[in-house]
């Protein structure tokens, strides 16, 4: 099978869908795609462009706080460190169902092992069910 490697222009509707995924947000989707597009070259490989997706992504993490008390620096960085690596399980899941990108390609990406990458996306994947069934409203659903 031939490797894809598309252009930044060929990736902005996954570029912008993995933002809106991630987010839930018209307008943070927008925010990520646009400063995603801001870090990259025009001619930039399709992995540096996911590279400087996940860049972005994380960036607008690193102000948050869940918890604001000054004693408890810890706590917050915990919290912080935990937030993202949420974001980074569904990023994973993101770039291989939305992207179509191998473990190996996604772990380039995320800087992490494919053993990594593959456990991310079992557990991933049956996280993205379960929440999926809870939004439907209906967490016992029987086959029909």
């Amino acid at each position: 099978m031939e490797k894809k490697n598309r252009t930044p222009l060929q990736l902005i509707d996954d570029i912008y869908s993995l933002g809106y995924w991630i987010t839930g947000s018209k307008e943070d989707a927008v925010d990520l795609f646009e400063k995603t597009y801001l870090l990259i070259d025009p001619e930039a490989p399709e992995l540096e462009v996911f590279k400087a997706f996940r860049h972005c992504l994380l960036e607008s993490y690193s102000g948050m706080s869940c918890i604001p008390q000054p004693s408890c620096k810890a706590m917050e960085k915990l919290g912080s460190s935990l937030v993202k690596q949420d974001a980074e399980v569904k990023l994973t899941v993101l770039l291989s169902e939305i992207s179509g990108l191998s473990a190996t390609d996604i772990a380039a990406i995320i800087g992490q092992s494919v053993k990594t990458v593959n456990l991310w996306l079992t557990a991933g994947r049956k996280r993205f069910a379960s929440e999926l069934v809870l939004l439907d409203g209906n967490p016992k659903r029987s086959p029909s």
